[in-house]
């Protein structure tokens, strides 16, 4: 820190650093600070302590902060954890040449800086003057106030020098007694400027006053802290922070500390990962027992069976999330997020549970259930015939492709003519070979291939799209993360674009956009990755599937064998095994005659033969065209993949239309956004004028001069007390920070013209854009993206 200027140069410090870095590799460095006032030896202290060079001499030398590295010996290395100590020394508090406010200011800004800095701050006291030391004392428990409320957690150690007699045990110990009791003042006192609770320092910071005093003799007795910095979060970051937060004037709303957004993004990785994991679990569940409904294998499904077949996945998710917030690097920062993430993933279970019971079920009788319930009400409406045709006319033109698909695989398996058609090849080879002599067992088997053919096909194609799904998932860099890495692709996006309607839509139909995107981006990953994945997956999946039919069709044959059996009871055996896996069961062949088809061995062997062609047949036609017709449009990667990132929150703030960020749907508790944006991009204009206005939600509500028109009302509330508006504004928790997002200053100014046009009004009079929006370029903007999502 430049001291004659106050100012921290973070461009030529960050380069500095990464200078440093490069030239010493990932070296775990432990950052120690220093405060105290004017004159009281803390240079001198710091080049005892380590050898070191700070200028030292009478009245005001140090001005600023400077800074030395010092190597730790190889030896007490593994001892302390950290291969460099960073020494910090500071300008003295209550400095001579500053006066009145200014000197608290100039005071505050330091310690603040200075403490957020340090892993450990040495409190430097000089001599037993109680004054002096009630002075430093509030600076640096507010500083480290600060420090608690933006979640970072340094350490003290209060450094006693030229105290008269050191070896005075019991004089020391009603020293420290007194020391405490300020603390505890000073907290008080502090705590009420910053507006939080705090009774005593021991709530403010992990403080044994015991340990953490030290008089002059014992300065170089004992061990310094053992818990090195996080390697992932580099000096120069939170230099950056913490200067930057100074300069606005409420710190701790202006405070963005990296290393939290940091973990908290990962911390959101791993939880899309975790429902993933849920999820895709209970689509392999779902299916198998889709299969055995269809099959008649089962009749009813309990939701302690779905528990059952769920478990093993669920274990080892809660595994893995007890190892993830006890283990990670970031441990004592994630923990604030432990039982909210706990609870979301409970309520994944639940919802996955809900959903996929009355996908099992049969819902048909349910809704039923539901028409008849309402026509037996007394209302006061009737609907007319517009509306039925208003309500089907919107319903197909949304689900016009669905309903197209639907359709042609309704038709394909139903038509009477289409069906004849399709089989007439099979029966006529069928009709040749009983001609030519062959065996009933012969045809029986032949019959029994031509059924499994589009079972086969259906399975395979569902578990390739299944396997794709997961590929995807991986690989495609907008779908393999959370849903907040999802919307910054899908505003980086709309920026290269530079398309205004695009942005409309995304601002006013979010979740119709999401949709669309991610439509978008699995059919182009399926293109581009046909050849050289999905052909191979198919491949892979009708390889399994053969050798799994194969092997029922012999185990089945060994069974009639030990239990004396017929055919009937091989074909029993048969369709139980694949059941699972196959919409295939005995009421498929129930037109068929079994009589003189006993030689089960002969139909296993004619299995064994005909299954390679009719596998290599369905290959032949899988093609990007084929594969997303012929799938139901539940098991389509593209609504897999909506499915498991939509099932979200999509309530939008009442002012901005910033979506909010739970994801869970229905979520207990206020719905919140990590940034909001200016509500003029939702219309919202000055009272009796057409200047739309560039306010942003979470300044608004710190401004007690400005009002707002709820919904639907003609009076006026103000925005600090927006939430008394009832209804939905009653439900967002909006607070006021200084926190936002470049990317829609930039939009803002960008498309202006756009804007105006669309709500036909201007950002002119006191909803004029301000000129330091206009700095941003759509470099800045998207930059601005990977920084705060």
């Amino acid at each position: 820190m430049d001291g004659d200027a106050a100012h921290v140069p973070v461009i030529w410090i960050s380069a500095v650093l990464d200078k440093l870095i490069q030239k010493l590799g990932d070296q775990r460095v432990f950052v120690l600070s220093v405060l105290g006032i004017q004159s009281s030896g803390k240079s001198t202290m710091l080049n005892a302590m380590f050898g070191l060079q700070f200028a030292v001499s009478a009245g005001r030398c140090t001005r600023g902060a400077f800074m030395q590295l010092v190597k730790v010996s190889d030896e007490m290395q593994t001892q302390m954890n950290f291969d460099y100590i960073l020494v910090v020394d500071t300008e003295g508090l209550r400095a001579l040449e500053l006066t009145g406010s200014s000197t608290r200011h100039h005071d505050n800004e330091l310690a603040t800086f200075v403490v957020g800095l340090g892993n450990l701050t040495l409190i430097n006291i000089f001599g037993e003057n109680p004054s002096e030391m009630q002075d430093i004392l509030q600076i640096v428990v507010q500083a480290f106030l600060r420090m608690k409320e933006v979640r970072l957690n340094p350490s003290c150690v209060f450094v006693h020098q030229n105290v008269s007699d050191v070896t005075a045990g019991e004089k020391n110990e009603e020293g420290r007694r007194r020391l405490l009791q300020t603390l505890d003042k000073m907290t008080k006192l502090a705590a009420k400027d910053e507006v939080c609770d705090a009774e005593c320092f021991s709530d403010v910071i992990k403080f044994d006053v015991q340990n953490d005093v030290k008089y002059f003799a014992h300065l170089w007795e004992g061990n310094p802290p053992m818990a090195p910095p996080n390697p992932n979060y580099y000096l120069k970051d939170r230099v950056k922070d913490l200067w930057e937060a100074l300069l606005n004037e409420r710190f701790v709303f202006s405070f963005r500390n990296s290393l939290e957004i940091s973990a908290y993004r990962k911390l959101e990785t791993r939880y899309s990962k975790w429902s993933w994991s849920l999820r895709s679990a209970m689509m392999e569940i779902e299916n198998k027992i889709h299969n055995k409904i269809e099959n008649e294998a089962i009749h009813e499904v309990e939701e302690s069976d779905l528990q059952t077949e769920l478990k093993k996945t669920s274990e080892e998710v809660e595994k893995s999330m007890s190892e993830f917030f006890e283990k990670d690097t970031d441990a004592d920062i994630l923990i604030q997020w432990k039982s909210s993430f706990e609870i979301k993933i409970k309520e994944i279970q639940e919802n996955i549970m809900g959903y996929n019971i009355s996908c099992i079920q049969q819902i048909t009788d349910y809704i039923k259930m539901r028409v008849t319930e309402h026509q037996k009400r007394s209302v006061e409406y009737e609907f007319k015939n517009e509306f039925f045709v208003d309500l089907v006319h919107s319903i197909c033109n949304r689900a016009e492709q669905m309903i197209s698909d639907q359709h042609k695989m309704f038709r394909d398996a139903n038509d009477p003519e289409i069906y004849v058609e399709k089989k007439r090849a099979e029966y006529y080879s069928i009709f040749q070979k009983y001609c030519h002599g062959a065996t009933s067992a012969a045809i029986f088997g032949e019959i029994i291939c031509q059924k499994l053919k589009e079972p086969i096909e259906q399975s395979v194609y569902k578990k390739t799209a299944r396997d794709l799904t997961d590929e995807i998932m991986k690989n495609c860099s907008s779908l393999n993360g959370n849903r907040s890495k999802l919307e910054k692709h899908i505003l980086k996006t709309l920026a290269e674009e530079e398309d205004c309607h695009k942005y409309m839509n995304y601002i006013y139909n979010p979740r119709d956009h999401f949709k669309s995107f991610i439509r978008n981006k699995v059919s182009q990953y399926i293109t581009d990755k046909f050849n050289v994945s999905v052909l191979h997956k198919m491949k892979e999946n009708i390889k399994l599937l053969q050798q799994k039919i194969i092997k029922a069709a012999h185990e089945s044959t060994e069974h009639v064998q030990v239990n004396s059996g017929d055919v009937g009871l091989w074909l029993k055996s048969f369709t139980q095994q694949l059941s699972d896996v196959l919409i295939f069961s005995e009421k498929d062949l129930s037109g068929v005659k079994l009589t003189g088809a006993d030689n089960c061995k002969l139909l296993e062997d004619v299995i064994r033969e005909e299954l390679p062609a009719i596998m290599s047949d369905i290959y032949s036609k899988f093609n990007t065209e084929a594969f997303l017709v012929k799938l139901d449009y539940a098991f389509r990667p593209d609504e897999i993949l909506i499915d498991h990132f939509c099932q979200c929150c999509w309530v939008q703030c009442p002012f901005c239309k910033t979506v909010c960020t739970n994801t869970i749907e229905n979520h207990h508790g206020d719905h919140s956004v990590a940034f909001h944006r200016s509500i003029g991009l939702s219309g919202i204009h000055y009272d009796n004028t057409c200047n739309l206005s560039t306010h942003i939600c979470t300044s608004a509500v710190g401004n007690s001069n400005l009002y707002f028109y709820p919904i639907g009302s003609e009076e006026k509330v103000p925005w600090k007390d927006y939430r008394t508006a009832g209804g939905v504004y009653a439900d967002w928790s909006i607070t006021s920070d200084l926190s936002e997002l470049p990317y829609w200053k930039w939009f803002v100014c960008r498309f202006q013209k756009d804007l105006e046009k669309y709500y036909m009004k201007t950002f002119a009079g006191s909803g004029v854009i301000p000129d330091e929006w206009r700095i941003y370029s759509k470099q800045d903007a998207l930059e601005s993206l990977d920084k705060y999502i």
